[in-house]
């Protein structure tokens, strides 16, 4: 008996499909564009970590989006190689900022941009490439 029962459970582990975000999950160094609504021009680099959101099957949180601190995330929803950042609010610096994106997946590099509105500043476009580390 307990032999059948190891055996049905080694066949239905080996039954279950693949869950598509893997291939997102994971620490990435990111190079960063910023441009301000002025015009102005800026670089950055720093690291992003990418888990499974545990309350939606389609869904990672990225953690340290735009640099904004280890503390701060956003959900993106994930469809095959692609990825979208639905507009949703974080605090930055006890700022509300309006946050929104795309990007797509390349191998284990990610391409992707943001849009955030920040008071007193306007939109800031964010375009980054993130390499998995």
């Amino acid at each position: 008996m307990a032999a059948s029962v190891c055996l049905m459970a080694v066949f239905f582990a080996g039954c279950e499909k693949d869950d598509p975000r893997d291939v997102y999950v994971g620490t990435f160094n990111v190079n960063e564009e910023i441009r301000y609504a002025n015009g102005t021009l800026e670089f950055d680099n720093y690291n992003i970590i990418i888990t499974k959101s545990a309350t939606n099957k389609n869904d990672i949180v990225i953690n340290n989006i735009v640099d904004a601190g280890a503390g701060i995330s956003v959900i993106a929803s994930v469809s095959g190689d692609s990825f979208n950042i639905p507009q949703q609010s974080v605090t930055i610096d006890y700022v509300g900022v309006g946050i929104s994106g795309s990007g797509r997946r390349e191998g284990s590099t990610l391409r992707f941009s943001v849009f955030a509105n920040l008071t007193g500043i306007g939109q800031v476009n964010f375009t980054c490439v993130a390499v998995r580390m």
